[in-house]
């Protein structure tokens, strides 16, 4: 809006040509142009040149976007007017070449001013050669051209070449095979794709199902679509094939393959009618052919089973409180006389165990006798308590058994030294029974005890003494108590003596009398109101204290009283004593330390005050 500003890419100009003044109520046209090669910007007034600037509108004035916001701007200084703006864009659009199917026909459109005119060549082949849409259907591929004229008569021509495509499709109309035949079907043409309704590709695909199929051939958009019918012969069958048979050894099978729907048998053996005898274990084929010639398969595998055999010892002998197996041979099931069912029993009772085994039906029944004889029985030590260094020295059971003492036989006695596990083992030499007791041997030290040297006592919390000592000791206390715990009220020295096998040890502490607690006393409430009672407010500490401070703070955390020195009070006033606070509650904080039982302790105490006049 200002020709004379630095930033103005032109100078001013009249609008209008022919007038000064288009304040004159009407239409007048406008067109703005740039071309982004010549970098040239022009604008035209009823169709007249007005303005013409080489100016690089993307680089230098949009900051290099490639879509922009564009339009109008004007000033009437202290007046005014309408000014009303209608934007016509106008662009020929077409492509240089469109593909169409034959007899389905194509719009052609571009875009342009609502007062231009359109002219399409050749005219004869288009629904309306002045529209800027219209509908072509040629016969055969040809060139199209428009000519847009707009309203300052300035025409503009684009032509687009028109390829007109016709797909050419075959396909046989049935075809038939044996069920479960894979089938064949193939579509010859011109089509550069081909779609079956299966969704496969190509010109081919194999169906094994029968009824309806399509294909959909196409050349680009352009599509032909057949179909086919598939059927399919029935197979012989035989309604109860049985594909295995099994029977006990020496028993024929007889095998029934009787089909209505089959006119040969072909059976591997040789055979050719419908129903055979079979005598020996083997896999038998047969082939069986419809009237159509279409041909089934079918096998049936033919086993005659063993009996299970009898494999258990006649005898099995082992020692009272072991276990022994017993385990059959291979079969389904298993009944054992003492109700077990599995493959395998445990046994560890004298008796009879006898199975009935059954393979597919077959039986076959063993025996095994069982006979358990009794274990080693002897008394042995099973837990000793060893002095470290010492070696002790253990008699034998009496019992008249050989014995094994770490698995080594020994004689008499035997000797121990540290600590450990150890395993004597009793062997019954009739018999070859054994049984095992261990021992279990721990090691003890000399007693070492300890005290702290000081403790304290006080009235109402008296000292308790732990002693720090080696485990497996008997506490016995200079004053008579015994145990690793005692509690003293009356100070003194005592003394502890720790006692085991291997010795004695003592440890002493000297028992102090001391302070334990500082009470203090704090109110709740004071009335600084001048009358000589409860007019300042300060804490009763019982006990001499130092680092110590007591602050006041108001509601809003502000410090109004602060004293350093035990036993200064508060008497209300406000930070400096400038002023009374007001009545309400404020908060209090107390810190300072003191020595108890002997080391320095620091307390932090607060809590709240009420102000009452």
């Amino acid at each position: 809006t200002n020709h004379l500003d630095d930033n103005a890419l032109s100078a001013a100009v009249s609008a209008s040509a022919t007038s000064a003044n288009i304040e004159d109520g009407g239409i007048h046209t406008f067109q703005f142009t740039w071309d982004p090669v010549e970098m040239k910007v022009e604008v035209f007034f009823d169709c007249e040149l007005r303005l013409s600037e080489i100016v690089d509108l993307q680089g230098e004035i949009f900051g290099g976007n490639s879509e922009i916001w564009w339009g109008f701007t004007g000033a009437t200084g202290g007046a005014s007017n309408e000014q009303t703006i209608c934007i016509s864009e106008f662009a020929l659009g077409l492509e240089p070449n469109y593909e169409m199917c034959a007899g389905e026909g194509l719009e052609l459109g571009v875009v342009g001013g609502a007062d231009g005119d359109y002219s399409w060549e050749p005219a004869g082949e288009v629904d309306n050669p002045a529209l800027p849409n219209v509908l072509v259907n040629p016969e055969e591929s040809m060139e199209f051209t428009v000519t847009y004229t707009d309203i300052c008569g300035e025409e503009t021509s684009l032509s687009t070449w028109v390829e007109v495509v016709e797909v050419e499709l075959n396909l046989d109309d049935e075809l038939w095979a044996c069920e479960g035949e894979t089938i064949l079907i193939e579509a010859t043409g011109n089509a550069d794709q081909y779609e079956w309704s299966t969704t496969e590709l190509g010109n081919t695909i194999d169906v094994d199902e029968a009824g309806g199929y399509s294909v959909t051939a196409s050349i680009g958009e352009c599509e032909l679509t057949e179909s086919v019918e598939i059927g399919l012969w029935a197979l012989p069958e035989i309604a109860d094939w049985i594909e295995a048979y099994e029977a006990c050894e020496d028993i024929p099978i007889s095998i029934d393959a009787s089909s209505a729907g089959a006119a040969d048998y072909d059976w591997s053996n040789g055979e050719t009618d419908p129903i055979i005898e079979v005598l020996d274990g083997q896999i038998l084929y047969l082939d069986i052919v419809s009237a159509e010639g279409c041909e089934n398969s079918y096998s049936t595998a033919i086993t005659f089973l063993p009996y299970p055999d009898a494999s258990l010892p006649d005898q099995i002998i082992g020692c009272e409180n072991s276990t022994e197996t017993l385990t059959a041979a291979m079969a389904d099931t298993w009944d054992w006389n003492d109700g077990s069912d599995s493959q395998s029993i445990s046994v560890s009772e004298t008796g009879t165990y006898i199975v009935t085994m059954s393979s597919s039906g077959c039986e076959t029944v063993d025996s095994t006798q069982a006979l358990f004889n009794p274990q080693p029985v002897f008394d042995w030590v099973d837990q000793l308590w060893l002095c470290q260094g010492s070696i002790e020295t253990i008699e034998l059971p009496i019992e008249p058994y050989q014995y094994l003492w770490q698995g080594l036989e020994v004689q008499d006695s035997v000797q121990v030294v540290g600590e450990g596990t150890w395993l004597l083992t009793a062997v019954d030499t009739s018999t070859v029974c054994q049984s095992e007791q261990s021992l279990e041997t721990d090691l003890l030290f000399m007693p070492e005890v300890e005290l702290e040297p000081f403790a304290f006592a006080c009235e109402g919390a008296p000292a308790l003494l732990d002693v720090i000592a080696s485990d497996s000791l008997d506490f016995y206390w200079s004053h008579g108590e015994v145990g690793p715990e005692v509690s003293i009220t009356i100070p003194g020295d005592y003394y502890v003596v720790g006692e085991n096998i291997c010795g004695t040890d003592t440890a002493t502490v000297n028992v102090s009398e001391a302070v334990c607690i500082c009470p203090t006393y704090i109110p709740n409430s004071f009335s600084p109101d001048f009358d000589a009672v409860n007019e300042v407010f300060f804490p009763h500490v019982g006990c001499d204290v130092f680092q110590y401070r007591f602050a006041i703070y108001n509601r809003w955390g502000h410090v109004v009283f602060e004293s350093f020195n035990p036993g200064e009070g508060w008497n209300g006033s406000g930070p400096a004593g400038t002023h009374f606070v007001d009545l309400d509650v404020y908060a209090w904080q107390l810190t300072y330390e003191t020595e108890l039982l002997g080391g320095w302790v620091q307390f932090d105490e607060t809590g709240t005050v009420l102000i009452i006049r």
